[in-house]
Parts: structure tokens; C-alpha cells; sequence
């Protein structure tokens, strides 16, 4: 059977975060959402984890800013409405939904304007048709109808993990190639999004021959490349899209098709073609020449420690090189996640297996300084703190994480720097020791379930220690010995160029051509504190006139970012989550304050009272609007109530010292040599 020139029907096994369960729900949505011809399902066998995306797009199962968007749409569907096509026009009569017109009903949930209605308006509006849903969730209970529906099936499983021995687990991936040789139709495009190792595409058309023998699946490498917290803008406007086939007329025509999904949205000149090989291990290349990076300037950190260098000066200097540039020149408490690890540990083990144990010997390296600047960290802290009688104790000591999660704007709390701080922090013996997080993205939950999985050989020590997860700042910080900043929270931020956007409401990325805004200085003052510029961007250009009757998914996309980020109300991210006078199950017309310019949105479901994840948003939006000012945090607040000497570490390199020296604190630095050390 040939392979098809084009897809119909896509499906994605694996709803979550590719590698750790990222990749396929967020890249499921933005493929449906591009291309509304196409029906894409995405599958996983977790139960709740699919409940979770079908249920509401406030309690999506993973956090990424600006993914909320994209499934509702995708997963709803859209509601006809009209927009003003000349430039500068943002009032709400010029942007109207079906709603707010001269309606005709043609089901419960799609409206269409009427043709009296239309004959009236003025000839620069454009009216755009509803859409109708093309992005399901689904168990594995209908795994076999979905298998012999799809053209292509995207495996998004998560990928290889390292297990003793320096062997890699593939048992996920594995699966999922039996399952597809039992279901799918011969001729499927089988298209690995999974990180795995190189030569992996080979085992898998060994289980499909093994399975059903005689029967073709044409097998391609397509990694994705997303970063925790910025993921919806990496997939919106990709660096490349990576395809990799084998150099056969059925492997060429699969890649081409693939090719034209991502044309919907991404240029041609973006996408590019390789070998299988090349392609799965561009992957591991990109995320370990990544980490390589980081480890390369903390190990100058620690240098600059010891000589009295400026581990900041020394970046700056060497990033203008432009052979080098300064990308991932920023020293701190290391990278963490379960991808980069991961990856040059999967690295690592394709070099043993070709018998290159230098290869493996270098990239093992790599993980060692990352292990070891954290364990340099904490003992940093537990050196400036500790009683000079008691060799590395700190009794009666308070200290506090601000942040948990490895990076900002992410939920995801796994394998975070913190937990090999903690370990380090906990053998000095404080006397209470407290994590902040962000309750937007973060789940206090899941934060105290990662923690004491991870810190199980301490369990003596949680009964000792006076432990626990606030989410409110000004709690967390109250009558601390010492302050660890170890997320790079745009909140905490004193120094360098902030990049502040709302969490529960980011821009979308514009794909258009639009310029893309800019930072303008304002004055902001705050409680106790001096008077600081600070950078916010600048209001987006408006992408219109488009210039046409019909736009696409693109420029829809466009006219909703410069709508939503010129709305003059924030919103707030959960406005009524226990309306008793809102029956469960009922529309929520009046309710759903979600930003919505375009009022393009179809009513979702009212969760049911005493909903638990409305609630949990609920509080952390309020103690969101009680924890930061302007949306910084208050330093000078902060130190008021903090016991002297006031310290605070600075693992991110977001504060300026000689500004936080102002509000009294004795701050410590990463790359930096302490006073008095």
C-alpha cells in the first residue's frame, strides 16, 4: 500500500509532555488549531490525565502561558463573528461576535449572522465562519477505531529513560510500535516525537516486520525542540522544523506530506529535511550543547569566586566574541528539568554503545559540574549561616526557597534544582525550612508529593524539621534567616532586562509580519523601596489590513494577540468558581470572563460546585494579588520582616546587588566573591 500524499486524519499517542509527557497535548493543539481541515486525536492511558483536557481549559493538565487558547478553540471550535479590517481600530463595535448580533441558530452551539444583518454592514468589516471542533481526546479504550482512522500517527510517548548499567528504557515507545502493528492500516506514516536514541526509528520497523510481516509503515524523525514556559511560542514561530526520512519515493512523499501539515503556519524555508539518524540525534546534539553551556560558565563561576572575578563581566566579555555569542552564558544553580539530563545520558549511552568511552567520559562531565554547582550552592549557604561552634549545622536557622520549579512558567516540578539543594540544606539541621511557590502555575500538591518522593532517605528528618509549601511570598519570607532564589521569577527580577507578562493571560505570539514590540521605560515606586525604571513592552502593532476577504488561522492569531494585549481590564483568571446560582453543567455565557476580543469563543461547561481545581486557582490568584506589587515583588517589604543579617542568594543572577544591598540584605551572589568570604 503507498504512502499517502497528505493527511486527514493524525493521531497522537501521548497526551502529556514528550520526554517527560510534554510534547503531545501542547503540539496537538497548535497542528488542530492551524489546520481545521484536519482531524487530530490525541490518546494517552491515563484516565484522569485526558479527563483533565476535556473537561476545562482552566484545568488543563499541563501549565504552559498561552495554551489555553489553542485547545479551546481547537477543541471547541469557533463561533462566527465580524471584524473591522482597517488599522487602529480595537473598540468593541468593530470586533463583534455572533452573540451581539442579528442571530440565526442553526444548532445549540454554532450561530450564523444573518443575511439581513450582513447586506447592513459596512464594507471594511470581514466576517469569518464558525469552525467546527477538530481536536478530540481520548482513552485507550478506543484505541483500535483511532489507529485504523489515522494516516499518521505521531508517537509522543514518554521517551528513553536511563536505567543502571548504562542502559536506555524504550518500554513506552516499544508499546506503542506493538500496538500500532496490531490497529493501524499498512501504508500508516509512523512519526517518532519521542527523544530516544539514535537508530531507534530501525527498532521500530523491526517490531512492526516482527508483527505483521509483508506490510509497509513508513517511519519518520521529527523531534520537537521546546523549552518549559515558552513552549506555545516555540511551536507558534519554530528555529526549524526538523524532518527525517529515509531516501526512498515513500520516504520522501511521507516527509513532503508532514512538510505541508507545518506549512499551515511555519515558512517552507523553516522546515528541514534530513536523514532518520541525523534527525534523532540532532535532538540529543542540541539539548546536550545546551547543557554543555551552562556547565561551561558555572565552572568559571566557581573561578570567579575564588579570584575575585565577575562571573557577569566575564560572560559579557567573552559573548561579544561572536564566535561564541552569549546565549546561555547566564552562571547559576544549574539546569534542571528531565531533559537535558535525560538526553546526555541517552547520549552517553549511544557513545558506550559504539565503543566511544572518551565521547562518553566528556558529555558524563558535563552532569558533573551541573551536580556539582548545586551542592556548591547549598554549602555557600550553609557556610555563611552556620554557628562557628558547630562545623556545617545551622540550628534555629529559617530558610526559604523562593521558587521550586526549575525554570519560570512552567508547572512542571520534576527533577527541579531545589531538591539537591534541600538534601545539602537539610543535613545542617535548620529549624524550618519553606518553599514559595507560584500557585498560577505551580500545584502545591504536586510540589509536596515531588518533594517527598525525591527526599524519601530523609523522611527522620520531615518529623524534625518544620517544613512546608507557602504560596504567599510575604508568609514564606517572614522572619527568614536567609532567602534562596532558585526559579528565575520575572516577579523577583531587580537586574537585566525584565520580560514581565501576565501569567494568566500572555500575549499570544503573532506569527504575522508585524514588528514585534518593544520595551519602553516607565517609573514605578513601591512600598520602602527607591524609585526604579522599569521595562515593559510596548502595546503590538496591528496586523491590519489584511487585505482580503478571507484570513487565516494566522491572522486571526495575529488581530487576537494586539486585541487581547490592548484590553483595558485584566482579567481574572478563575472570576466565579463556586457561583451557587450556576447549575452544574450549565453554559457560563455571562460568567466566562476569559479575555475573548474576537468573541470567538464557545461557551464552555460551568464546573460543578466546590470544584477543587477552582478552588485551588481561586486562592492562588488571591494570594497572587496579595503577594506582589505592580507585579514585583517587594524587597523592601520583604527585609523589614526578615531576621539579620538578612541574607539572601541569588542563584538565578536576576538581583542587583548594590539595589538589594540598599534594602539592608547581605546578598550572595553566584560567580561573585562574597564580602567578608
Amino acid at each position: 500500500m503507498q504512502t499517502r500524499n497528505s493527511f486527514n486524519n493524525i493521531l497522537f499517542i501521548g497526551a502529556g509532555f514528550v520526554g517527560t509527557h510534554y510534547t503531545g497535548g501542547p503540539t496537538a493543539a497548535i497542528i488542530a488549531y492551524h489546520n481545521p481541515k484536519i482531524n487530530v486525536v490525541v490518546l494517552d492511558k491515563s484516565e484522569s490525565r485526558i479527563e483533565a483536557w476535556k473537561a476545562h481549559s482552566r484545568h488543563l493538565p499541563i501549565y504552559e502561558p498561552g495554551l489555553q487558547h489553542f485547545v479551546r478553540i481547537a477543541r471547541d471550535g469557533g463561533r462566527t463573528f465580524i471584524f473591522n479590517d482597517l488599522a487602529g481600530t480595537k473598540e468593541e463595535s468593530d470586533c463583534a461576535d455572533s452573540s451581539s448580533l442579528d442571530i440565526k441558530e442553526s444548532d445549540s452551539r454554532y450561530a450564523t449572522i444573518s443575511p439581513e444583518h450582513i447586506a447592513k454592514r459596512p464594507k471594511k468589516m470581514v466576517r469569518v465562519p464558525s469552525r467546527q471542533p477538530n481536536l478530540t481526546f481520548t482513552t485507550a479504550d478506543d484505541m483500535q477505531e483511532c489507529m485504523r482512522k489515522a494516516d499518521v500517527i505521531f508517537i509522543a510517548v514518554g521517551g528513553a529513560t536511563q536505567i543502571p548499567h548504562s542502559r536506555t528504557d524504550l518500554l513506552a515507545v516499544e508499546s506503542a510500535a506493538k500496538s500500532i502493528a496490531r490497529y493501524a492500516r499498512a501504508g500508516t506514516v509512523i512519526v517518532e516525537k519521542s527523544t530516544v536514541p539514535c537508530r531507534t526509528a530501525d527498532h521500530i520497523r523491526h517490531i512492526l516486520e516482527e508483527k505483521r510481516p509483508g506490510k509497509h509503515f513508513e517511519i519518520l524523525s521529527n523531534p520537537e525542540f521546546l523549552a518549559a514556559g515558552t513552549a506555545i511560542q516555540n511551536l507558534l514561530s519554530p528555529d526549524r522544523i526538523l524532518i527525517g526520512a529515509h531516501a526512498t519515493p515513500s520516504g520522501r512523499r511521507a516527509a513532503e506530506a508532514l512538510a505541508a501539515v507545518y506549512t499551515a503556519w511555519v515558512p517552507r524555508e523553516r522546515i528541514l529535511m534530513t536523514n532518520v539518524w541525523s534527525s534523532e540525534l540532532s535532538k540529543l546534539v542540541s539539548n546536550a550543547m545546551l547543557a554543555q553551556r551552562i556547565s561551561s560558565i558555572n565552572s568559571i563561576a566557581a573561578i570567579c569566586e575564588a579570584t575575585g572575578a565577575d562571573v557577569e563581566e566575564v560572560a559579557t566579555a567573552v559573548g561579544l566574541d561572536p564566535r561564541i555569542g552569549n546565549q546561555f552564558l547566564k552562571a547559576g544553580i544549574g539546569f534542571g528539568g528531565s531533559c537535558l539530563t535525560k538526553d546526555i545520558m541517552i547520549l552517553i549511552y549511544v557513545a558506550r554503545t559504539w565503543c566511544l568511552e572518551e565521547v562518553a567520559k566528556y558529555w558524563t562531565q558535563v552532569i558533573k559540574i551541573n551536580e556539582y554547582q548545586r551542592e556548591r550552592y547549598a554549602k555557600r549557604v550553609v557556610r555563611c549561616l552556620k554557628n562557628r561552634r558547630l562545623t556545617n549545622k545551622i540550628p534555629g536557622k529559617k530558610v526559604t526557597l523562593l521558587g521550586f520549579p526549575f525554570k519560570a512558567n512552567t508547572s512542571d516540578v520534576r527533577s527541579s534544582p531545589a531538591l539537591e539543594i534541600l538534601r545539602v540544606l537539610l543535613d545542617a539541621n535548620p529549624s524550618q525550612i519553606v518553599v514559595f511557590i507560584d500557585q498560577r502555575c505551580c500545584n502545591d500538591l504536586d510540589v509536596e508529593k515531588e518533594l517527598r518522593a525525591a527526599l524519601v532517605d530523609f523522611d527522620g528528618r520531615w518529623r524534625e524539621i518544620d517544613f512546608f509549601v507557602e504560596t504567599n511570598v510575604y508568609d514564606a519570607c517572614d522572619k527568614s534567616d536567609a532567602l534562596l532564589v532558585i526559579t528565575d521569577q520575572e516577579e523577583f527580577r531587580t537586574a537585566g532586562p525584565p520580560q514581565l507578562q501576565s501569567i494568566a493571560y500572555p500575549p499570544i505570539p503573532s506569527t504575522s509580519s508585524g514588528s514585534q514590540p518593544q520595551d519602553v521605560k516607565i517609573k514605578v515606586e513601591g512600598e520602602g523601596e527607591a524609585e526604579a525604571e522599569e521595562a515593559v513592552p510596548e502595546e503590538p502593532s496591528d496586523p491590519r489590513p489584511f487585505g482580503r476577504s478571507k484570513v487565516t488561522e494566522s491572522d486571526i492569531l495575529a488581530l487576537h494577540r494586539y486585541l487581547v494585549r490592548s484590553w483595558p481590564v485584566p482579567v481574572s483568571p478563575c472570576p466565579y468558581p463556586f457561583s451557587s446560582d450556576i447549575s452544574e453543567g450549565e453554559d457560563e455565557d455571562e460568567d466566562d470572563e476569559t479575555v475573548d476580543p474576537l468573541g470567538r469563543y464557545v461557551p464552555e461547561k460551568q464546573c460543578k460546585y466546590g470544584c477543587e481545581e477552582c478552588e485551588r486557582v481561586w486562592q492562588g490568584a488571591s494570594d497572587a494579588q496579595d503577594s506582589y506589587w505592580g507585579g514585583r515583588v517587594n524587597w523592601g517589604r520583604i527585609a523589614t520582616h526578615m531576621n539579620e543579617p538578612k541574607w539572601l542568594f541569588d542563584g538565578r543572577g536576576i538581583l542587583d546587588p548594590e539595589r538589594m544591598k540598599e534594602f539592608g540584605f547581605r546578598i550572595v551572589s553566584v560567580g561573585r566573591r562574597a564580602e567578608g568570604f
